[in-house]
């Protein structure tokens, strides 16, 4: 629990709405609160229907419980909407010590579940007012209450079977409330770790007799059920079905938004995104998959640790790897899989057993040993130098601030990367992660907690909303504000909900039909300079705001022109 605050809390407050998902998330979730309809997500006017609801659901109970008015807290109040994600990061990371515990016992189970809470996907992940938390404390529900089936013993007492009912309703109930989170993501990882079970072991009775599918579909079609119903019954069935073919078949055939990436995009990444659990996690999927090989060809009927976590991984990492549709967050269903793994391997190196210890001291280890010290040190400490330089960090800070963030924090994750390196000569494994582990913690603190807040040119819309709170100041009502060329989803989530879309060849007639009422228009003058020009001569000038525009990769320059009725005058 420590260990999750200390890298999940740092930046929660203070870095601004991200755009495109976060910002449409919470956005979604606010308008769920203030309409009173908790059943069809909107963002402004458009139902929101490519994501199921309980996201939405557990913000907007976040939001009733903190509170969403203008002005409470900073950024929109994007802290209440990122909560439930920290809380379901947390729980994940606890299921994945419970699972591990089972496995392997209780040094796995901590080294496991530890090396999940502190990978960077996860950690940024969980700063994310987004469904991808949510979703991996569903599979790992899932994947606890199939491992409890597919081990209990057969032929136990009565109150034995009674467990293993429980267990095997839980499953089922979580795989709804997987379904209910983010489709079917939950619902395919656990078929698929199924199959693949019974495949390596020769089993299939334990299916019908463990997992009762009998009584478990219908409990799980009961999760489901109603709300699929309700916003069938308000958006059309007709409508509704082919936005679910969109976002499941449709994201396997064709890259969605131009989220492409080639077979393999994953498994490089893993290396990174996983860091500093990726250090063995090569050594240790090959032993398994070589012992999964021993038990399918041995014929063994056995129920082993082993074979569920790699029946758990490799069937939908290969489903990740040929779906044309590809972003980073996208396998990490399978990272608590992949995590313990890489625990039980550090933990059988540092007690000298098992097979590994070969292994590892080879010549291309030690070669995997030194590029997992480069990966940390590049990936840490060169993201958050050029974070820094992007984002214009150090142009409003003094000296100190650039020098420790430049210089200071860099030294700080070399010794400790150092060190780490001197603890893996010696073999002491689970001393090296425990020190990558410091390294994610002192870059979380320095680049979530100072560089990504302070860094301005990032974070537009922010700048933007006091803009327009400051020339709109006494007015009653909200303002109405036009956005053209800006029209990112963070900037209508500051506005709260209050920016239209506009194109270049009506802005002008969207001016004459809201002059002299308060509005306010905002133009991208670096793509639409000469609509710019038309309205400065028919509103006033009253801001303007440049910065970086990460989800385009460009420069902006935005123009607020205010009409000459609010008094704004020519700023």
């Amino acid at each position: 629990m420590v260990l999750c605050l200390a890298v999940y809390l740092p930046g929660l407050w203070s870095i601004p709405p991200v755009d495109r998902d976060e910002s449409r998330f919470a956005q979604a979730s606010r308008q769920m609160v203030e309409s009173g309809d908790y059943v069809v997500p909107r963002v402004q006017d458009r139902p929101r229907l490519n994501k199921p609801p309980l996201i939405y659901w557990l913000q907007s109970a976040s939001v009733k419980v903190f509170g969403d008015g203008p002005g409470a807290w900073a950024h929109g109040n994007i802290w209440v909407f990122r909560l439930p994600s920290v809380v379901c990061a947390i729980g994940a990371a606890l299921v994945t010590w419970r699972i591990g515990c089972s496995m392997f016992g209780s040094r796995v189970g901590l080294v496991g579940a530890g090396l999940l809470a502190i990978s960077p996907m996860v950690v940024w992940d969980a700063h994310q007012a987004r469904a991808d938390q949510l979703l991996l404390l569903t599979v790992v529900m899932s994947q606890l209450a199939l491992w409890k089936v597919w081990s209990w013993p057969s032929g136990v007492e009565s109150r034995g079977k009674w467990r293993g009912v429980v267990w095997a309703m839980g499953f089922w109930i979580a795989l709804g409330l997987g379904v209910l989170g983010k489709g079917p993501i939950t619902p395919l990882v656990a078929g698929l770790t199924v199959i693949a079970m019974s495949i390596t072991t020769r089993r299939w009775g334990w299916i019908w007799s463990g997992l009762r599918p009998m009584w478990g579909v219908p409990v799980m079609l009961a999760v489901v059920g109603p709300w699929v119903y309700e916003v069938g019954m308000q958006v059309g069935w007709e409508r509704y079905l082919a936005i679910v073919w969109e976002e499941t078949i449709g994201r396997s055939g064709d890259a969605a938004e131009g989220h492409w990436g080639p077979p393999g995009y994953h498994t490089m990444l893993l290396s990174v995104l996983m860091w500093p659990g990726s250090m063995l996690t090569l050594m240790a999927m090959v032993a398994a998959v070589r012992s999964c090989w021993g038990v399918w060809r041995r014929r063994e009927g056995v129920v082993d640790a082993t074979v569920f976590l790699v029946a758990w991984i490799l069937p939908a990492w290969v489903v990740f790897e040929l779906i044309a549709t590809k972003l980073p967050h996208y396998t990490m269903p399978m990272y608590p899989a992949l995590a313990l793994l890489s625990g039980k391997a550090a933990v059988e190196l540092a007690e000298r057993r098992g097979e590994l210890i070969e292994r590892a001291r080879s010549l291309g280890s030690r070669v995997g040993f030194a590029l997992w010290v480069g990966i940390g040190f590049l990936g840490l400490g060169l993201s958050m130098v050029l974070l820094a330089a992007v984002g214009g960090f150090g142009a409003d800070q003094g000296t100190r601030a650039v020098w420790a963030i430049g210089i200071g924090v860099p030294l700080v994750l070399g010794t400790l990367l150092l060190l780490a390196m001197r603890a893996i000569r010696a073999e002491r494994f689970v001393v090296a992660h425990v020190l990558g582990g410091a390294c994610v913690v002192v870059w979380v603190w320095a680049v979530l907690g100072v560089v990504l807040p302070e860094s301005s040119r990032l974070w537009i819309s922010p700048r933007l909303e006091a803009k327009v709170a400051a020339l709109s100041e006494g007015r009653a009502g909200p303002v109405r504000v036009g956005l053209v060329g800006f029209q990112e989803d963070s900037a209508v989530f500051m506005l709260r909900g209050q920016g239209e879309r506009l194109d270049a060849e009506h802005a002008m007639v969207w001016m004459q039909t809201h002059a002299r009422t308060g509005a306010v228009l905002v133009i991208d003058t670096l793509r639409h300079a000469e609509l710019a020009r038309r309205a400065a001569e028919k509103w006033d000038l009253g801001a303007r705001v440049e910065g970086y525009n990460y989800s385009l990769g460009r420069d902006v320059a935005v123009e607020i022109y205010s009409d000459r009725g609010t008094g704004g005058g020519n700023r």
